[in-house]
Formats: C-alpha cells, structure tokens, sequence
C-alpha cells in the first residue's frame, strides 16, 4: 500500500511540474519581434522602421508585436492591427489598393513617360543632325587624299 501511494504521489508531482512544460509555446525571439517591426514605421519618428528607433512608443509596440506572436498571430495579422489602429501609414510596405497602388504603379508610370520622352527627343536631335549634314555645303577638295577621306567620313 505505502508503495502504491508512493508511485502516485511521485507520478501526480511529475505531472504537476509537467503540464507547464507542456502548456508553454514556443518562445518568441528578438528577431521574430523584429522581423515584424521592420515591416511598421515609427509613428513620431519620420520614415524610422519600429526595429531600430530608440523612442518609447516603439519600445511599447515592439512589446505589443511580442504579445501577439506570443498569442499565435502571424505577422500579417500583426501588421494588419496596427494598420487598422494607426492607418496604412504606419507600414513600410502601402498595401496595393486604393491610394496604395498608386505607390506601386506611379513609379513605374513616370519611368516609362520619361524614357518615351527621351527617346522621341532623342529620334528629333538624330533627324535634326542628319538634315543639318545634308544641307552643309560640299567641302572643296585639299590636294590630299588621305584628309579628304577623313572629312568625308566625319561629315557622314
């Protein structure tokens, strides 16, 4: 009997200590945090990401983005609170609806118009070279052979 109570007792108190083991997740590391902070902009600081700005706001939101990793959210729910508190201003990345897009179309719109325009100036100063070349007056010959082909290929 003493024996019995004794294994009970020695498998009830393993237990006990068990279950916390058991119940913990994974921890949440520095870099996990900082990976998601990287992704946010400092709300008083200008265009400062969350992982490297020394104010307390971030240090409380570095917290908070502990918390929720900690709680089992991704980092696409992370971002998406604190957009949804604070505005898609706070993320380093606008997301590509609304305005947003036009942060992610405009720069490759304005690329575009600018080398159009400079290859339709560049096609004008070519057309205006070669007529300016065919209008030149022939150049009278020198007696020198060698420096009348040179003129001839540089008028060419």
């Amino acid at each position: 009997m003493l024996q019995k109570s004794l294994v009970l007792t020695c498998t009830l108190f393993t237990l006990l200590f068990a279950f916390p083991a058991f119940a913990q997740t994974d921890d949440v590391s520095d870099d996990d945090v900082n990976r998601v902070a990287h992704e946010l902009f400092c709300p008083t600081c200008e265009s400062i990401p969350v992982d490297v700005c020394p104010t307390e706001v971030c240090s409380d939101w570095r917290a908070e983005i502990r918390r929720q990793l900690e709680a089992g959210a991704t980092d696409e729910e992370v971002l998406e609170f604190f957009a949804a508190r604070y505005g898609t201003g706070v993320l380093a990345n606008p997301p590509a609806r609304g305005l947003g897009s036009f942060f992610w179309i405009g720069p490759i719109v304005v690329v575009l118009a600018g080398l159009f325009i400079f290859g339709r100036q560049m096609n004008r100063l070519q057309q205006d070279s070669v007529e300016k070349i065919s209008e030149a007056p022939p150049v009278p010959s020198s007696g020198d052979p060698y420096r009348d082909r040179v003129e001839k290929e540089l008028r060419q």
